[in-house]
């Protein structure tokens, strides 16, 4: 059998008290996680959250970040540009030109 590699993430959800914002919890996230690792599993891949972080932004903020990714996560402690980091917003409507979301190194 092949080895299997396991990839650490960081996630980080958005909350805020308008539209894009999400409501999702910590249980939430980790049932997410092990979903995706299910299907990774047929590669001998395994995602593991290593930190779950909820951040109280507003929109407006949410909204650069989707704009301006790397300016905003300099700002974040809990970052780690050595490993996955995946943010959760309710949702993509409104923001423009979005729809869907990828960044790379």
């Amino acid at each position: 059998a092949a080895e299997t590699i396991i990839v650490p993430m960081r996630v980080f959800v958005f909350r805020s008290g308008g539209n894009l914002g999400s409501l999702r919890t910590s249980d939430d996230v980790n049932q997410i996680v092990r979903n995706a690792s299910r299907i990774w599993a047929q590669a001998d891949v395994e995602l593991k959250t290593e930190k779950i972080s909820f951040l109280d932004v507003t929109d407006e903020e949410i909204g650069m970040f989707f704009e301006s990714p790397r300016i905003f996560v300099a700002n974040i402690s809990d970052y780690d540009e050595d490993e996955i980091n995946v943010f959760f917003s309710r949702s993509l409507k409104g923001l423009p030109g979005v729809n869907g979301v990828a960044f790379s190194g």
